[in-house]
């Protein structure tokens, strides 16, 4: 055997050794590799766990993937999805705060892009609520993603009119976070008199109280700046103002299309 022909096997067999070592040592990696040997869709699974400023486990927080990242961008990844052909699952964390999130191997199936991001948010009645939460994948150990919750307050609005408190029928309050945005989200009527918005993180936040008749509106509160405090509830009082109909003719020097 010549000294060339011994060095090239050599090499080789040096290749596959520490090949095989490192894709035991990295799962992620390993399975990756053969994915895309594949060449065909997969579902990946993303182990999160949820727990609050002090690291206790925050068990049945709603745990929901709204977004993926590629190398084509990111953006929304809602139900019906085509691109990837995989559907966005809301999981729940068991007593440990531990969950699972399903996320496509490829953003896009067809042209064999891959997700290399995830982004979630997290609802649990009693804490603030987060959906900035954006995680790199595969992820590079066995570990879970931590994610922690910050103890939220609930706020009590009481509406007045005229300096009285007013019905609670027809009222709805809007406020700064993103909760307010998600699907069945609404403020609760309590027995005092107030609406109880879910609770938001202690600090800056701002508040709108509205009426509506039908679909129009006929009382504002206005857009309120609000300090929240920490502590077990926050409760304030929002006078209601008439709505004012403004109506007139946009100038010549507006420039258009409005």
């Amino acid at each position: 055997m010549s000294a060339h022909r011994f060095q090239v096997g050599i090499a080789g067999f040096l290749f596959v050794i520490v090949g095989t070592q490192t894709f035991a040592a990295d799962p992620a990696r390993r399975d990756s590799t053969l994915i895309e040997q594949a060449g065909a869709q997969h579902v990946c699974r993303l182990l999160v766990r949820v727990v609050d400023i002090e690291g206790q486990p925050i068990a049945n927080a709603r745990v929901s993937p709204w977004a993926l990242r590629s190398s084509q961008g990111h953006g929304w990844w809602r139900q019906d999805d085509k691109d990837s052909g995989v559907d966005p699952r809301t999981v729940v964390t068991d007593a440990d705060g531990r969950a699972i999130v399903e996320y496509p191997f490829y953003r896009d199936r067809d042209e064999l892009v891959r997700t290399l991001a995830v982004s979630l948010k997290v609802d649990h009645p009693d804490f603030a609520f987060e959906d900035g939460i954006h995680i790199d994948v595969p992820p590079e150990t066995e570990e879970p993603h931590l994610v922690k919750l910050t103890r939220g307050v609930p706020v009590e609005v009481r509406p007045l009119l005229n300096g009285v408190p007013a019905a609670l029928e027809n009222l709805h309050v809007m406020w700064s976070d993103s909760r307010a945005w998600q699907p069945g989200a609404s403020a609760t009527p309590t027995a005092e008199g107030t609406l109880r918005v879910p609770a938001m993180k202690p600090g800056a936040g701002s508040l709108l109280l509205v009426r509506l008749d039908g679909d129009r509106a006929t009382h504002f509160s206005g857009i309120v700046d609000v300090a929240v405090p920490a502590g077990p509830r926050y409760q304030m009082d929002l006078p209601l103002q008439p709505a004012a109909r403004i109506t007139g003719r946009l100038s010549d020097d507006v420039p258009r299309p409005v």
